[in-house]
């Protein structure tokens, strides 16, 4: 009875500590999309550098907290080390320790934490579903969403201002999508980083669109099965039905 309430206890803790990862994650995009949409120079804006510190150490917290309620610690220190490492305020430590480093990297730094979000995101997704396939579909539709998002913010934050042809946020997620569908495009990066992100998302699309061949596959054969199923208790029954009444 002492295990149950205690997993119990676990699973309310784990499912909280989640629930606030998430929220801080889509006020986190919520920051950075202003700042691509509008040119906002948000690296050098206290409010934001507290609000991303805030969000850090939330993160931070959460890990130890997963951790100390974990029944194998050190296999999940082992399994989530990273989401640790990207959880570090880095943009903190360079503003405090006056390390000169470029808008575009702060950037970029910006991402990191949202590692953290996007995993427990996918996580949720993927429990939506007893089927494991289906869980498995929902989780690689939601990390392509994910995937797509941010990939047309960065690519629409280097290119807009020297690329005549990503005029709006739009061209961009027109382009990303099909990168990342690999049809190709008549829009055509022309920074380092833009030829860059086009190229990790046209690889990220050839490894997750194979999913979808999959997932069909697997609703057909379950069709299948369920009639041929279906097929046989009716058989079963009929003989049945057919013998003489005594």
């Amino acid at each position: 009875m002492k295990d149950v309430t205690k997993n119990i206890t676990r699973l309310h803790i784990a499912a909280w500590c989640h629930g606030i990862v998430l929220v801080l994650s889509v006020i986190l995009v919520a920051y950075i999309s202003i700042d691509t949409f509008r040119g906002w120079r948000i690296s050098s804006d206290m409010e934001y550098l507290s609000f991303q510190l805030f969000v850090c150490t939330v993160f931070i917290l959460d890990f130890f907290v997963e951790l100390w309620i974990s029944r194998d610690r050190g296999k999940f220190l082992v399994n989530n080390l990273l989401f640790l490492l990207v959880s570090i305020p880095y943009i903190n430590i360079l503003y405090a320790m006056n390390i000169p480093v470029s808008h575009d990297v702060f950037y970029y730094l910006r991402f990191m934490p949202l590692l953290r979000g996007a995993y427990v995101l996918l996580q949720s997704v993927g429990y939506m579903s007893n089927i494991r396939i289906v869980n498995i579909f929902r989780t690689y539709i939601a990390l392509m969403g994910l995937t797509l998002y941010f990939g047309a913010l960065m690519f629409f934050w280097r290119e807009h201002a020297v690329n005549p042809g990503v005029l709006t946020f739009r061209d961009s997620m027109y382009f990303c999508a099909s990168q990342m569908t690999t049809l190709g495009c008549d829009i055509f990066p022309v920074t380092g980083s833009g030829r860059l992100i086009s190229s990790v998302l046209s690889i990220l699309g050839m490894a997750m669109f194979p999913l979808f061949t999959v997932y069909l596959v697997s609703l057909v054969i379950r069709f299948f099965k369920r009639e041929q199923k279906a097929r046989e208790e009716a058989t079963e029954t009929l003989p049945k039905e057919n013998q003489p009444v005594s």
